[in-house]
């Protein structure tokens, strides 16, 4: 019987049925995947995905690269029927959120929220990101930051190689930063692409237009460049570093995400990050260096 795409009870059914199958472990690959273990990851919702792929690899320890294999096969397959649905659809990824308070001598209280979402066909990626951070001490605001991007990268078929634009919006009232938008284009190159370990580059011309709070507003021409890092430590436990920097004559900014998520059950994770952001030249009475660290839940869509 297939697996209903919105039952999680029939994944733990499945889950009972290889963990009847332990002497698995013990037997080498010998062509092939194991009876029903290929139609459950063809079946299963993408949500579900990664806890049953989990399994299957802690039970079939000798089918590794067969599962890896399949997995790629079936994210292909995806992207092609992406392809030809409407724009609303086929967009997966992460929301997490976080909070903080503290009572007695001093009262704060802080919330913070960021979305990862994206939208894969066979030659493009279309993503969206974003974060909010507010945060109060004693009643009076202290951290008032948000941002909302849009990114869409090309590839040229096999080739490492791919091109890409981006449209950010941000807003730190804390850094003297009404409004700035920055529009990129450029290119980039795909570093190392493997099931566990991916790193892109890339680089390109940027324009930044800029509503500062208490000077002048800023319209200037630069050079936009980023690096993303993600590592699988194991099978739950991923790592990612994400680095962007625009740089121009007037001021230069940088920001650096380092984020660990762990795996608690089915679509819930941990997330643990921390943040650093420069600007080279801040407004009147800001530091150059804001640094934060967040602790929350991480949802998979």
């Amino acid at each position: 019987m297939p697996i209903s795409r919105q039952s999680p009870t029939a994944f733990i059914v499945y889950a009972l049925c290889l963990s009847s199958s332990v002497e698995a472990r013990a037997q080498p690959a010998t062509g092939g995947l194991p009876p029903g273990l290929e139609a459950m990851l063809r079946e299963a919702h993408r949500a579900e995905r990664d806890t049953v792929e989990n399994i299957a690899k802690r039970l079939y320890p000798a089918y590794r690269q067969e599962i890896d294999d399949l997995i790629d096969d079936i994210d292909d397959a995806e992207k092609a029927r992406v392809a030809h649905e409407k724009v609303l659809r086929g967009w997966h990824g992460e929301v997490s959120a976080g909070a903080s308070w503290a009572t007695g001598n001093t009262r704060s209280r802080g919330v913070n929220l960021t979305l990862d979402v994206e939208r894969k066909t066979p030659n493009q990626e279309h993503r969206v990101t974003g974060y909010l951070d507010l945060a109060s001490q004693n009643g009076v605001s202290n951290t008032e930051r948000w941002a909302l991007g849009y990114r869409l990268r090309r590839d040229f078929g096999d080739s490492p190689w791919f091109a890409l634009g981006s449209l950010q919006y941000e807003r730190d009232r804390f850094q003297g930063i009404a409004r700035r938008f920055t529009e990129m284009i450029g290119g980039g190159y795909q570093v190392i692409d493997t099931d566990a370990l991916d790193l892109e580059v890339s680089l390109g011309p940027a324009m930044r237009q800029t509503r500062f709070i208490d000077m002048d507003n800023e319209n200037r021409f630069g050079w936009a460049a980023g690096a993303e890092l993600e590592y699988e430590l194991t099978d739950t436990l991923k790592f990612k570093e994400t680095f962007n920097a625009v740089l121009d004559e007037g001021n230069s900014s940088f920001i650096s995400v380092t984020a660990l998520t762990s795996n608690i059950y089915g679509r819930i994770s941990g997330r643990v990050s921390f943040t650093a952001d420069y600007e080279s030249d801040p407004s009147q009475g800001a530091q150059n260096l804001d640094t934060r660290g967040q602790v929350g839940i991480e949802l998979e869509l």
